[in-house]
């Protein structure tokens, strides 16, 4: 039987295509006093996972995991992966822990791989402000709680072939997972019950709209939300029944574009919530991406429209 793969020290170098890096971004913690989380970026972004004792590979790789679902938050996408090392092994040779590394690259989901043409300018927040010890824990607890709905989030916007309107239909399906993980760890929406009779994907959307996307979704909430919020659902159930049985206002391919954007960010600042992270760290970015997006082709404005006449 071949024998498991195990080291101290996980390496990631990462590179954004899109923008050069040239801010000099550093950070060090520790977690479980046994495990030391290193980050710097210049240029390109380093990632470093040092544990006191040798691990399973795959314990090194899980912990690398969490930190870029996190980073993503921030970043608004996952940078390319150029390589991966692992290093301090006593029972290892370097030849077989490049192997690993090699195979490690290969069979990596391909929701690491986001669209870069849509999500690679929605920035929002500098991870070196935030993260601690303390908020990777309670980082960990939410995607434990989320389990394959962060999956959906992330798929939702990964580079694939994926029809737009497939993409939106499940970003908007999750506002009933992101509704139970906000009354799961918060006092919000207690009278909110998803997948249970009363509680619509109507009523998810308007509550998490309401709360926490009134700058995101601020002309669609001053023009016409309920029939907007009607096109949001009419959107998600065009996947669940046949063409003839389908009937109203559904977002049409470029609306679906945008709102699979403007949704993404939402989902992003309830994170951010859950996580205690301060509006004021992200808010000017946050506006000045959603006036962006808001007069990208005009679409915004002919849906708004459109709904209206």
């Amino acid at each position: 039987m071949e024998q498991p793969m195990r080291c101290k020290t996980l390496t990631a170098i990462y590179k954004n295509e899109i923008n050069t890096l040239k801010k000099l971004y550093e950070i060090d913690f520790l977690i479980h006093k046994s495990v030391r989380i290193h980050i710097e970026q210049f240029t390109v972004r380093k990632i470093e996972i040092d544990f006191t004792s040798e691990q399973l590979v795959d314990d090194l790789i899980a912990v690398l995991t969490k930190v870029e679902r996190l980073l993503m938050l921030f970043d608004g996408y996952f940078m390319n992966l150029i390589s991966i090392e692992f290093q301090d092994s006593a029972g290892c040779v370097p030849p077989n822990l490049k192997e690993c590394a090699e195979h490690f690259m290969r069979r990596r989901l391909a929701y690491f791989h986001s669209n870069k043409i849509l999500f690679s300018s929605n920035y929002l927040l500098d991870f070196s402000k935030v993260l601690t010890p303390a908020l990777y824990e309670k980082w960990k607890g939410i995607l434990e709680d989320l389990d394959v709905a962060h999956q959906v989030y992330l798929y939702s916007l990964c580079d694939t072939n994926q029809p737009v309107d497939l993409r939106c239909a499940f970003l908007i399906e999750l506002a009933e997972p992101v509704v139970e993980i906000v009354k799961a760890n918060s006092p919000l929406f207690e009278s909110l019950n998803p997948g249970k009779q009363g509680t619509s994907l109507r009523d998810c959307l308007r509550a998490l709209i309401t709360t926490y996307g009134s700058d995101i979704f601020e002309n669609e909430i001053n023009s016409c939300f309920e029939t907007f919020l009607k096109s949001l659902v009419n959107s998600r159930v065009r996947i669940m029944h046949i063409k003839r049985n389908c009937s109203g206002s559904y977002l049409n391919g470029p609306e679906s574009v945008l709102y699979s954007i403007k949704i993404s960010f939402l989902y992003r600042i309830v994170l951010f919530n859950l996580l205690g992270i301060s509006p004021s760290l992200y808010h000017e970015n946050l506006i000045s991406n959603i006036q962006r997006w808001n007069s990208w082709n005009d679409i915004m404005d002919n849906l708004l429209y459109r709904l209206q006449k």
